[in-house]
């Protein structure tokens, strides 16, 4: 049979190396400082806040992260925590770390106006 299906493969397997080879595009998956933080089992503020569990984290979640998903998935580099409003932060506003939450801010933004009339 040909087509999609490649008589190597069976009737009802498509023939993955030709899909890929025809597709026009390439896709991956990699693994995410989440993941490493769920298998880890330290909270996200956690990390933000102590350098040394953002290290313990990773020496914990990486070997884990590789025992559950081998080579398929491409395991991410080694990074600081994920923090947004850095932009914001440069301004004078302050940063919260809500236990079980991501990264804020604070709303008012009197510290940014008086940083940009400097």
């Amino acid at each position: 049979m040909t087509g999609l299906f490649s008589p190597n493969h069976g009737m009802n397997k498509p023939d993955y190396e030709r899909l890929r080879q025809e597709a026009g595009f390439s896709w991956r998956v990699a693994g995410s400082q989440d993941a490493i933080l769920k298998l880890s089992g330290f909270p996200q503020h956690a990390i933000a806040l102590d350098p040394a569990l953002c290290i313990e984290a990773y020496r914990k979640g990486r070997p884990l992260f590789r025992e559950m998903w081998g080579d398929g998935v491409q395991m991410l580099a080694v990074a600081t925590p994920h923090i947004s409003y850095g932009h914001i932060n440069g301004l004078g506003a302050k940063l919260t770390f809500p236990a079980g939450g991501e990264v804020g801010h604070t709303r008012s933004m009197a510290p940014s106006k008086r940083a940009l009339r400097r």
